[in-house]
């Protein structure tokens, strides 16, 4: 036991917890060590090693930074292409509008309107599409009812390229049609509508 309790004042017995160092402490009534101020003491060796390991190393932090290159490198093409594209829905979505307009005119008057431009447009149709401003003009030809827009405000890819909604007869020969999208020439293949690809 005197053994035992000389270890204990010399310091040559280290604990798991500070609980079961205040225990043994208590139990042979000897005085606990006080610590220097300012300094910190762990008993344990795996929590002294712990303690000095914490922040990043430089390679680390160099490693972190060029996987964060290497993935904007990568995802960056592809996140503006989903810019564009989704800019360009905006014009598709005002040549469905018209599409539908273009169809009843069709039904009621059993030919194709003729609209050269936006203004002809609002006027035969009665479809506003000023406030587009992706839409630098859109027409619809007489002879096939085709609708055919040129993009603008979008990117330097599809800027001046048009885009295409053109009615398909049926094969039954009763009169009625689809749409189909078509594309201008120049016009980016990965931007197009999927169906198109």
């Amino acid at each position: 036991m005197e053994d035992l309790g000389d270890n204990l004042t010399s310091g040559l017995i280290s604990f798991s917890s500070d609980y079961e160092r205040k225990l043994v402490y208590h139990q042979f009534g000897h005085q606990e060590p006080r610590r220097p101020v300012g300094a910190f003491y762990f008993e344990n060796p795996m929590v002294r090693m712990k303690t000095l390991q914490s922040g990043f190393t430089l390679i680390e932090l160099l490693v972190v930074i060029a996987i964060i290159g290497i993935l904007a490198t990568v995802a960056l093409p592809y996140y503006q292409g989903y810019m564009i594209r989704a800019k360009l829905v905006e014009v598709e979505n005002a040549m469905a509008t018209l599409k539908s307009a273009v169809s009843s005119y069709r039904q009621d008057k059993d030919s194709w309107p003729d609209c050269p431009d936006i203004n002809a447009i609002r006027t035969s149709l009665g479809v506003g599409l000023g406030a587009v401003q992706r839409i630098f003009n859109i027409s619809v030809a007489m002879n096939d009812g085709s609708i055919t827009a040129t993009v603008q405000n979008i990117h330097s890819m599809v800027n001046n390229k048009t885009i295409i909604l053109k009615p398909v007869p049926s094969a039954s020969g009763d009169g009625s049609f689809s749409w189909a999208w078509d594309y201008g020439p120049g016009f980016p293949i990965q931007l197009r509508q999927r169906s198109y690809r």
